[in-house]
Formats: structure tokens, sequence, C-alpha cells
């Protein structure tokens, strides 16, 4: 079924093009509905266009034949029609155990890359060199806290610590996978467990977002790190440009007293050349 939003509307402009195909008035006016098992013209009923499926008994009646409410967190895209005498589509519902390791192989990334990024923005090499945050307090927080939060307990679930799923926290901060097989057992016999250890009401993912969120929301640390930057440059940017106009007010005062003084030389010597001639007229 292609879903009432679908129809297609006709209309004979011509006049004629019913009549040309056998379709008079008299046949319009006496037509009779199709059936299962006979034919015949179906009156302009939209609500014929939508999509109906039987879920565990329960008739449900769409008009698109994408269903995402039929079952909680599955998505049915309807292919084709079924008769009545076909056998009743069987589904088998069951975890992904790849897309679930996956996501946490991406966590575990994602996680691992802002550490090293704090590390890297913060540190101080052994010559002496700094880098650009090197001793930001802001940021020297941020990477410890977050150390505490992976490595913390959550409250509910057989699995408490990430190390119950075969993940460690390393000596520079970063996670790792210490042993593949008993997460990839874990994912596959007790998923459950796995996911409320990430997204329980204290669980590891929801207490690293609840953290971060300050950071890096809207009018957030961050984002007023960054406004306060900005406002330092702009003050910066007018005292140069104050500077610059000082410099180039004092420049133009110097080059007008070098004229007056090349003035003043130019005049002098031109007095000492005359009183030479002088002295020479006057001792011969």
């Amino acid at each position: 079924n292609t879903g009432s939003q679908y129809a297609i509307t006709l209309s004979d402009i011509s006049g004629t093009l019913l009549a040309n195909i056998g379709l008079d008035s008299n046949v319009v006016l006496n037509r009779i509905s199709s059936t299962d098992t006979s034919g015949g013209y179906l009156y302009s009923d939209v609500n014929l266009l939508d999509a109906e499926i039987i879920v565990d008994g329960i008739t449900i009646v769409r008009s698109s034949n994408k269903i995402n409410d039929a079952i909680s967190g599955v998505a049915i895209e309807l292919k084709k029609s079924q008769n009545a005498g076909d056998t009743p589509v069987s589904i088998t519902i069951k975890n992904d155990a790849v897309k679930v390791r996956e996501a946490i192989d991406s966590f575990i990334k994602a996680y691992n890359d802002l550490v090293k990024f704090i590390s890297d923005k913060t540190k101080t090499t052994s010559d002496g060199v700094r880098s650009i945050f090197s001793g930001d307090y802001t940021l020297m927080r941020l990477k410890t806290d977050l150390r505490l939060k992976v490595s913390g307990q959550v409250s509910t679930g057989a699995l408490r610590f990430l190390s119950d799923i075969g993940i460690k926290t390393n000596q520079d901060g970063t996670l790792s996978i210490s042993d593949g097989a008993k997460l990839d057992r874990l994912i596959s016999t007790d998923v459950s467990q796995v996911e409320s250890l990430f997204n329980s009401s204290d669980g590891i993912a929801v207490k690293l977002k609840e953290f971060i969120n300050p950071f890096v929301q809207i009018g957030g640390v961050i984002d007023r790190r960054v406004n306060s930057g900005k406002e330092q440059i702009k003050q910066l940017d007018e005292r140069i440009k104050s500077l610059n106009s000082l410099i180039d007010q004092r420049a133009e005062a110097l080059r007008k007293q070098f004229a007056q003084l090349q003035s003043l030389y130019y005049a002098f010597t031109r007095q000492q050349t005359m009183i030479q001639q002088l002295t020479q007229i006057l001792m011969p």
C-alpha cells in the first residue's frame, strides 16, 4: 500500500476522455465496488490507501509504509501486501553485538582524543618549552575530573566499573581495552548490564555528559573563556592602535625637529662661511 498521502487524482479536462474509453456517465454512476474476488471500481476514499498491519493481534493503520511505533525501538517498512492465506511474517529482534562494540570503541576513542588534546596543550617539555595552555587551571582540572568520572563506581547493576567489562585506565589518563574477549562476551550475553554501566542514572556516559555540559554549552566555561580571550584581543588591538598613533605623532614631531635643526645647521654653516670670507678680507 502506498499510503494516502501518495493518492493521485485524475480529472477529465477534455470532457470526452471517459466516454472514449467506455466509461460514460451511466457506467460511472452505476459502478460497483471491487472485492477480493471480483473486479470493479473503488469509491474515492483516501482511507483505503492507508497501510494496515496486524502485530500480535492488534491492527495498526498508518498513512505510510514506514511504521516506527508498532514495536518499541523497531522500525518496520512494509514492502508488499499479503493475502488472507499467506503465512504471517515473523520478526526476530536481537542485539547487534557489532554495533554495540563499535559504539564502545568510538566512546573510548573520543575520550582518548580529548585527554590527549588537553595533555598536549597543557604540557611543558623537559627543556622548558611551554604549550599554549601550560599551567591553565581550568584544563588541568578538566583532565583530572574526567579521569575520576571514568574510573568511578556506578551505583546500580552487576557491572560497576569499566574494568568489569575489560576496559582499563592507563597512566596517562587514556582508556584501553585490556580484555576484548570479556567485553565481547558480555555484549553478547548481558548487553543490558553493559548498557546500564554507561547509561544508568549515574552511568559512566551519563556522568561524563553531566560533567562536560557546563564546559561546552553556550555560555559555559569554555564559551566564557573564548569570549574573554576575544575581549582581551580587542583591548590589545585598541592598545596597539593607540600606541601606534602615539608613535606616529612622536615620529612626526621628531621629523619636524630634525628639519628645524637641519635648517639651523645650514644657516650656521652659511654664517661660518661668511665670517671666514670677511676675516680673509680684513686680515690679508
